[in-house]
């Protein structure tokens, strides 16, 4: 990553108001190609289109909502694909380090966590100065900075998935055409008292690593033993490469299936309470590499 592009990113948006994104972007821009006279043109932001299976809470795309005899045929159908390759990422030890300096004026807002590597912009909004949300180009500028740290492809969600989230960019892998799916994979704008933090949850990968699938019956076996457990429950499920959050360590981006089991519980007549398991499922298997191996504990 352009160290002079995440410091000196960090340090004017420190002072800048979040009310004048566009002003402050070209101010950023100027600085990155001071030597051009045409800035390279931003990432395309296309918006995703979430269908009628796109489970509540969720706005990517890709959804499908399942019964348990149609489980094997849909993960079959994932599968018949050429094999994808598992990714080995960078760990946090060696992604390129941020060299802003605090100060009283101008506090250190741009900051990598230390357990994943993932990269948090602070903004803060004057006293006094009404909060504004970030225009389109500004979220291209911020996608300059994602794409420094790994080639994507990104969707911009017309559907933020909670009521702090300002805006937020789903990524995909162009060269596998597949989404990237979980809680990690995106951009994501927050709304915070005073301000409003960005998180590029997107890590960089490093070389490939090949994979070959698992059988579509084992994957299906997997999760019907958790169905089992249940009397009523709603399949949603989704097929891409699985990136974990900000807060937890990953070495390895592998392709994985997602299921979520949305659970109907009547505890007294006319009463139901329903919650929500989440099941991960890797779906190729590499030599040397546990089932569990990027998935944070999953299968």
């Amino acid at each position: 990553m352009d160290r002079r592009y995440a410091v000196f990113l960090g340090e004017i948006l420190a002072v800048t108001p979040p009310n004048n994104w566009d002003h402050t972007l070209n101010i950023i821009n100027r600085f990155i190609w001071p030597e051009t006279s045409k800035i390279p043109d931003p990432p395309k932001l296309t918006p995703s289109k979430p269908s009628s299976n796109t489970p509540p809470g969720f706005s990517t795309e890709g959804w499908a909502a399942l019964k348990d005899n149609e489980l094997e045929s849909w993960i079959g159908d994932q599968l018949d694909r050429g094999p994808m390759p598992v990714f080995e990422l960078t760990v946090p030890e060696r992604v390129p380090r941020l060299l802003s300096s605090p100060s009283p004026e101008r506090m250190q807002v741009m900051e990598r966590r230390p357990e994943s590597g993932i990269m948090e912009l602070k903004l803060r909004t004057p006293e006094g100065s009404p909060f504004t949300a970030p225009t389109a180009p500004f979220l291209q500028g911020l996608l300059r900075i994602a794409g420094n740290e790994d080639d994507r492809t990104y969707l911009y969600s017309e559907f933020p998935e909670a009521a702090t989230v300002i805006s937020e960019i789903h990524s995909r892998l162009s060269s596998q055409d597949l989404p990237v799916i979980g809680p990690g994979g995106r951009v994501t704008v927050y709304q915070e008292p005073g301000g409003a933090q960005v998180d590029f949850v997107v890590r960089h990968r490093e070389r490939p690593i090949p994979a070959i699938w698992r059988q579509r019956s084992e994957v299906a076996e997997l999760v019907r033993r958790r169905i089992a457990e249940y009397d009523d429950v709603a399949i949603h499920c989704n097929f891409g490469y699985y990136e974990l959050s900000k807060y937890t360590r990953q070495v390895y981006l592998r392709p994985a299936f997602l299921f979520l089991l949305d659970v109907s519980v009547s505890l007294e007549p006319d009463s139901n309470v329903t919650w929500r398991e989440q099941v991960v499922v890797a779906a190729s298997n590499s030599e040397g590499l546990s089932a569990t191996e990027g998935l944070g504990g999953a299968s």
